[in-house]
């Protein structure tokens, strides 16, 4: 299974982020990818859904917007942490 979770930020560097992100995840099977200033993805492989909503709980805490998704590729898992992104941004911020 893969995984994927969409990071936006706007107030932390997109280093920070990427540093934290490794300090969870450094027994895990990653990829990081920033996509541009202000947003970045991390694919992971083969790692537990309550670790990787564990994490999500974790930033979405830290006031940034976050979505999720699992599938069989990094494609999959990519639509569907859209997806995630989209509502959680509708609920946090109604008028986005």
């Amino acid at each position: 299974m893969t995984s994927c979770i969409i990071i936006k930020h706007e107030d932390i560097t997109s280093l920070a982020i990427c540093k934290i992100l490794r300090l969870i995840f450094y027994e895990e099977d990653f990829e990081i990818e920033i996509q541009n200033k202000e947003t970045l993805h991390i694919y992971l492989w083969n790692v537990k859904k309550i670790v990787i909503w564990q994490t999500v709980l974790q930033f979405i805490t830290s006031q940034l917007s976050v979505g999720y998704g699992f599938g069989s590729n990094i494609y999959e898992a990519f639509t569907a942490a859209e997806d995630s992104l989209q509502k959680t941004t509708k609920i946090i911020y109604p008028q986005a």
